[in-house]
């Protein structure tokens, strides 16, 4: 087991997650779910309710007396009361955005954009979803620049060393961070590789390959593809014969 975590100062040999000052936002947010959970079913038990203008007590009607009604039936009611519905105010507009707000705050532990956590981008288009992203792959990209240098080549030289190999580097991918406009990007790198500013590996490390084994295949599909064309003509040439 590796305890793999941030070292702020000298001599730290235990880390605290990044999500642990907002552990407090998630027991307040499901308290407040439950709070306006409750106010809705209690609301919603009550089918009818009974209303009055009079000023004066009246003995027609029990305050706070339940009155058990018949499917399909006519009732009548006291003079001077009417029958209405109890409207529900509960969950209302305002709870969302509140619920928002407290996984959006919790998420920028990581840091982690609302639309991401919330699991939607119904409130933004896509240039600000695009946008909202750059920090988020970043922090993705030094998370794993971070695990490839330390806990990563640890485990690494452990392995080798019990396999009686020397020490070397070897690849280690990642999973590519999708792309949100493929033609666009790859234009960008391609223009990168012109201007000598990265390199084809780099390139296919970020795609989650190693380019020398990629090489290798294309290589070898070319040959086939070469012997397969080769072979072909041979059978033509001695139809035609």
């Amino acid at each position: 087991m590796t305890h793999w975590f941030r070292q702020d100062f000298a001599n730290q040999r235990r880390g605290v997650s990044r999500i642990s000052t907002s552990l407090d936002m998630f027991a307040k947010l499901r308290r407040i779910d439950a709070a306006v959970t409750t106010a809705y079913e209690t609301v919603a038990k009550i089918a009818l309710v009974l209303e009055s203008k009079q000023l004066a007590p009246s003995e027609l009607a029990t305050p706070f007396e339940v009155i058990q009604l018949v499917e399909g039936s006519v009732t009548t009611l006291p003079d001077g009361y009417g029958l209405n519905q109890v409207k529900a105010e509960h969950p209302t507009s305002s709870h969302r955005e509140t619920a928002a707000y407290f996984i959006g705050a919790a998420a920028r532990c990581f840091p982690m954009p609302l639309n991401k956590a919330l699991g939607t981008s119904q409130d933004s288009n896509f240039a600000s979803g695009s946008l909202d992203n750059i920090d988020y792959e970043r922090a993705i990209d030094d998370d794993r620049q971070a695990l490839t240098l330390g806990p990563v080549a640890r485990t690494r030289s452990i392995f080798l060393d019990s396999q009686g190999l020397p020490d070397q580097d070897l690849f280690t991918g990642w999973d590519a961070i999708p792309m949100l406009n493929p033609q666009n990007q790859f234009a960008a790198i391609q223009q990168k590789l012109d201007m000598r500013l990265t390199s084809r590996t780099r390139e296919a490390a970020k795609l989650g390959y190693d380019w020398e084994t990629v090489n290798e295949e294309l290589e070898l599909e070319e040959s086939l593809i070469l012997d397969n064309q080769q072979t072909s003509n041979g059978v033509n040439d001695a139809q035609a014969l």
